[in-house]
């Protein structure tokens, strides 16, 4: 019977075989203009047998991507014979390519740019006159990509990038500089298609002016050397790219902005762009020392708990230059950025910890001198021509800290009985320096237009951290516990990151309705770190002096050696090897709604089932060596993820996933780390690996032009939690790592947006709910909280006329913790944020005005 059904499958796989040799193959490209390099807009594309007799004729298609290359030419019917495409365009000379007969398995073929050239002394055709009257639409969906159109936002004059942004519908701007969509991360901030001071999205926004952005595309990138089928949407990362206006794609810009303002607060900024079509060269610095950048009517999403603490001077600066050649077959991006802040912050701090043996009362004070340099270089040079993608990302760093700080801490009992005191001043010096690179590859095999890709990437990190701290630390009730010493921490560190990757994609046809891709890959990752701590500790005079007298350089030396302490020095050797092989199997139903085998685009409501799982072998091993012992800790074995998925393309998808986090090397030594006397640290050899059961549910449209749904539970087993042992008569901590069970959390998005009567009223919604159930460690004890979280942000918008705006904004967040705990009390919290923002950006006399008044309230707390 076994043997009868394996022939029967046998033979299905044979016949899908030779089903797939009749499947229609594909061609993708570009014609471009011979001079200036641009995708044409019109042109006629005519596809001949080799006796130029029409197989048919194809137009200009828009937005069509390659290896992340624009495309402006499809060709979905190549013959099973060599052919000719035959390209003309009104004012040029045809152009003609030959395109060989492609492979059995392959399906697609990517063809090189055919070239255009004009035909000299064209004499140009004058049209009949025309009124066109244009209405300014703000925001329109092409597939799965958001395009917002910059010009219809009023914006007050010299406003930059950062206040279109700020105004976008459902796009959120931080005062970070950080950017969401629709709740989402932008990962990527892009100019015309290329990086911008990767790293820095805050360099584009306050510098690039927003007269010069056509429009804002929001999409998920696709990763040309990540063919993983089974990768979910939301892992894409979400980018953001800036079009710049024709007329503002070559030239050069350059601006400046200055002030001064009361208690000695001053700012200086200056940034110049060059650029043309094919490069661009930017360089910008910006010095200051105020702390807060909130700009009225454009932030109004500010809160007064956003204060920033204490007062820094900050000098940044940077070049950053990108080459493109006209083909786009060989592309450089360099950029180098240089940072200096210095820092000034002194907090003082009253608390409370609420214990079964009866809670403890601390106050502490700190103030804290601290300077700042790094220097940093992200480079990457891009080389692709049909079959071949590669990358190379070299990058270095350097950071230098510099600090001074005091503390000063009491603790007392629930009577109010003095614990300890502590005063200490600490000086610190750190440098780091990082190197590192990657290398990444494609290959688009012949003949079976299978992919094989290819990654490789090291990090280097040398790091040196020196402190001397003079410490006063006293004891109530046990004075024989008191410290007047001055101890010295020297910690080096060195390490390794290395990863290595190789994938290899296939397609599958197990028959005419039923087919789809086979995805394998195998990654190593090696990690190596090399640490170690000598502590010295020196007893000062009963007047907190050192005993300077022994100049000598042997006395010296011998007070070295005797300062020494070992019990609270180490050297460590980490290394952790893990090996994957990741499998998936993506099955697809075209036939089953009309859709076109061997066509990429999925015909509406389409079905895919996604098997997928991740082998791993992790091998992981630590040496620490502390008072000439040994202390090992190893971690090791085989294990499986499994991932499963099912989506219907413009509906939703529905995905399980399940992911190992191994535990912490570091956490596994059996040691006691006590260089703090009021904080102890210890090991534990038998701390588990983390699991985690996720099952996202993503659905595009609930109902035509509905609001979409983004949701996700998670399981959580064997989370690493921190028992910490509390001693009440003296206030010394003691922590160790513990496993506990029973985390989980739920969390769910609803985003809504509707335009009333055009575009002069707009609604957007954003509802958050989220529910976790926390389990940990309260002291050494169990404590299990609840936690409901339910947020709404709304946003109503009016358009009164061109360039006058009013908008209502309204937040509200409420927040419920209740827990089984006997002394637990219920917390009922509600934030709530409304206000009205007014933006008048056509006045006369080139005048605008800006302003917004914002209610903050908080109840419950």
């Amino acid at each position: 019977m076994f043997m009868k059904k394996f022939l029967l499958v046998l033979a299905a796989a044979l016949s899908a075989a030779a089903l797939s040799a009749s499947e229609p193959k594909m061609a993708a490209g570009k014609v471009v203009d011979a001079y200036s390099r641009e995708l044409m807009t019109e042109f006629q594309a005519d596809l001949l047998r080799p006796d130029s007799t029409l197989i048919k004729s194809y137009f200009a298609q828009n937005g069509m991507m390659s290896f992340s290359q624009p495309m402006n030419l499809k060709v979905d019917s190549l013959p099973d014979s060599d052919c000719i495409l035959y390209v003309t365009a009104e004012g040029y000379l045809p152009a003609y390519m030959n395109i060989k007969r492609l492979g059995r398995r392959e399906s697609m073929v990517e063809l090189r740019p055919v070239m255009m050239t004009r035909i000299p002394f064209y004499k140009p055709k004058e049209l009949n006159e025309v009124t066109v009257t244009a209405s300014k639409v703000k925001m329109v969906m092409k597939g799965d990509t958001i395009v917002y159109n910059a010009d219809a936002f009023a914006l007050a004059k010299g406003s930059m990038l950062d206040g279109l942004i700020d105004q976008l519908p459902g796009v959120e701007l931080k005062s970070s500089g950080q950017i969401y969509v629709n709740g989402k991360f932008v990962s990527e901030l892009l100019v015309n298609g290329e990086n911008f001071f990767k790293g820095d999205p805050r360099i584009a926004l306050e510098n690039l002016p927003a007269y010069m952005v056509k429009d804002v595309k929001v999409f998920h990138k696709d990763d040309p050397m990540d063919t993983d089928p089974m990768k979910r949407l939301d892992e894409k990362p979400l980018v953001m790219d800036v079009g710049l206006k024709k007329q503002y794609q070559t030239g050069w810009i350059a601006n400046a902005e200055g002030g001064y303002g009361t208690a000695g607060r001053w700012l200086g900024r200056l940034f110049a762009l060059m650029f043309t079509r094919d490069s661009r060269l930017s360089v910008f610095g910006n010095v200051n020392n105020t702390n807060d950048d909130r700009k009225p009517g454009q932030t109004d999403n500010w809160n007064p708990d956003w204060q920033s603490a204490g007062r820094a001077t900050v000098a940044t600066g940077g070049v950053d230059w990108l080459w493109n050649s006209r083909l786009r077959q060989w592309k450089v991006e360099t950029n180098l950025t240089a940072r200096h802040k210095k820092s000034d912050l002194q907090t003082s701090t009253v608390s409370e910890r609420y214990l079964s043996g009866g809670n403890i009362h601390a106050t502490g004070r700190s103030a804290d001198e601290s300077r700042e340099l790094r220097l940093s270089t992200d480079n990457k040079v891009s080389f692709h021509i049909p079959r071949l993608w590669l990358e190379l990302i070299p990058k270095a760093s350097f950071e230098r800290v510099k600090a001074d700080a005091s503390i000063g801490s009491t603790t007392s009992d629930a009577i109010g009985q003095l614990l300890n005191s502590l005063d200490e001043s600490t000086r610190s010096y750190s440098r780091t320096w990082t190197v590192g690179g990657e290398l990444n590859g494609t290959w688009r095999l012949p003949q079976i237009a299978d992919n094989l890709n290819f990654k490789a990437s090291a990090d280097w990190r040398d790091r040196r951290h020196e402190s001397l701290t003079r410490r006063n630390l006293t004891f109530q009730q046990q004075p024989d516990m008191d410290e007047l010493t001055k101890p010295f921490e020297l910690t080096p560190e060195r390490g390794l990151r290395a990863k290595a990757e190789a994938s290899y994609g296939t397609s599958y046809h197990a028959s005419r309705i039923f087919y789809g891709n086979f995805h394998v890959r195998y990654t190593y990752l090696h990690d190596q770190r090399e640490t170690s701590r000598d502590y010295y500790r020196m007893e000062l005079l009963g007047d907190g002096t050192v005993d300077d007298n022994m100049t000598l350089p042997s006395v010296s030396d011998a007070m070295r050696r005797h300062a020494f302490v070992a019990a609270n020095s180490f050297d460590s050797r980490l290394r952790d090897d893990s090996h994957s092989l990741s499998l998936s199997l993506t099955n697809w139903f075209p036939h089953i709604l009309g859709a076109k085998p061997g066509v990429r685009e999925y015909d509406k409501y389409q079905p895919n089932i996604q098997l997928g799982a991740n082998i791993k072998y992790i091998d992981g091993h630590i040496d620490y060596h502390k008072e000439g012992l040994l202390y090992p800790a190893t971690r090791r074995g085989w294990f499986v993820e499994p991932k499963v998925g099912f989506n219907v393309s413009d509906i939703g998808a529905i995905t399980y996933t399940y992911k190992l986090l191994p535990a912490d090397l570091t956490s596994m030594v059996d040691v006691t780390d006590d260089a703090d006397p009021l904080f102890i640290y210890k090991g534990y050899p038998n701390l588990k690996n983390a699991r985690i059961h996720e099952l996202w549910l993503m659905l595009w449209k609930l109902f035509p032009k509905g609001p979409s749904l983004d949701a996700t539970w998670r399981r959580y087993e064997n989370l690493t939690a921190q028992s910490a042992a509390y001693d009440l008569t003296t206030g010394i901590t003691t922590y160790r790592p513990v496993n506990v069970q029973g985390n989980w959390d739920l969390e769910a998005r609803l985003n809504y947006g509707k335009r009333f009567r055009g575009e002069q009223w707009r609604l957007e919604s954003d509802t958050r709910v989220y529910y976790q159930n926390s389990v940990d460690l309260l002291g050494e004890q169990l404590s299990t909280v609840r936690n409901l979280n339910l947020g709404e942000n709304l946003r109503l918008t009016y358009r009164i006329a061109d360039g006058l705006e009013l908008a209502a904004r309204g937040n509200a967040e409420w927040r419920r913790a209740t827990s089984p705990m006997a002394d637990f009390n219920t917390i009922n919290a509600v934030d709530v944020d409304y206000g009205l923002i007014l933006r008048a950006t056509r006045l006369p006399w080139d005048m605008s005005f800006t302003t917004d008044l914002m209610m903050h309230t908080r109840r419950g707390y």
